[in-house]
Parts: C-alpha cells; sequence; structure tokens
C-alpha cells in the first residue's frame, strides 16, 4: 500500500508506503520513513533534538532485506554525552 510519491529533480520517482511508522536502534526510538523504488527500498530513521539529528538510510532490494539489515545493525548511542538525554537537548550542569 502506497500513501504518496516524490520526485525528485532528475525525475526519479520514490513512492513512500505505510509502514512502521517507528523503529528501535541502539536502544533509542526512532521516526521511520519506508520509501520504493523500482530498484530498491529504503528505510530512513531520523531522531532529532534541538541542535542533533540522527539520520540513518537502509537501502536493499527489497523491504524484506531492509529489515533485515536494520535488524543486523550495531548502534551504540551515548545519549547523555552527546547532551540528547534530555527532552529540549539541554544538559543539567
Amino acid at each position: 500500500m502506497w500513501s504518496g510519491l516524490l520526485v525528485t529533480r532528475k525525475k526519479k520517482v520514490w513512492i513512500w508506503s505505510r509502514g512502521k511508522a517507528e523503529e528501535q536502534l541502539g536502544g533509542v526510538k526512532f521516526s521511520r520513513v519506508d520509501f520504493r523504488s523500482t530498484l530498491n527500498d529504503q528505510a530512513v530513521l531520523v531522531k532529532a533534538w534541538d541542535v542533533y539529528a540522527f539520520v540513518f538510510i537502509f537501502v536493499a532490494s527489497d523491504l524484506e532485506s531492509t529489515n533485515r539489515l536494520i535488524a543486523q545493525a550495531v548502534v551504540k548511542l551515548d545519549m547523555k554525552a552527546s547532551g540528547c538525554d534530555h527532552p529540549t537537548g539541554a544538559t543539567s550542569q
């Protein structure tokens, strides 16, 4: 099932699909958007704060393979050291 189209300046067409809205990666909850083209499937995971954003893009030949890539990814995020452990991104003194 698809919910929209994204057309780039180079006339590439991507269909974004209604898949999972969230994904856990490295113990952190990310927003997730899935895209599909004639050649591959992509999952974009984003976690943003006031001054930082973590973005991961996973690409594979199909959605199942993309999900396997995400499941096998090992990411270690130190939220406290980055200052992203607080909702506003501010660190306590």
